[in-house]
């Protein structure tokens, strides 16, 4: 059983061909602004005293951004199941923190 069968050579590789990729079609900035989207909506998220910072109601934005930001970077990296897995989880829940 083969638990990990990307090296670290192909990994690195995949890495800078997307880097490449994002620079000369300038879409890097736009996928950055996209998911500092989700933070800018989980900071804005009213408080009304300092014990809104601590009881978890935000806590479901605040993952998504985590997820998504992670889910890119995955990807980046090659690895693109785990990068779509991440991208539900982010996606499920940002649906989760409108309710």
């Amino acid at each position: 059983m083969v638990l990990l069968d990307k090296k670290y050579s192909t990994a690195t590789a995949t890495y800078k061909a997307l880097l490449q990729f994002e620079e000369e079609e300038k879409v890097k900035e736009l996928i950055k602004a996209g998911i500092h989207l989700i933070f800018e909506l989980f900071q804005s998220y009213p408080c009304e005293n300092v014990a809104d910072f601590f009881s978890g109601s935000n806590f479901a934005i605040m993952e998504a951004y985590h997820e998504l930001k992670s889910s890119y970077e995955r990807t980046k990296f090659g690895f693109f199941k785990q990068g779509l897995m991440s991208l539900r989880s982010g996606l499920e829940l940002g649906v989760l923190s409108t309710y």
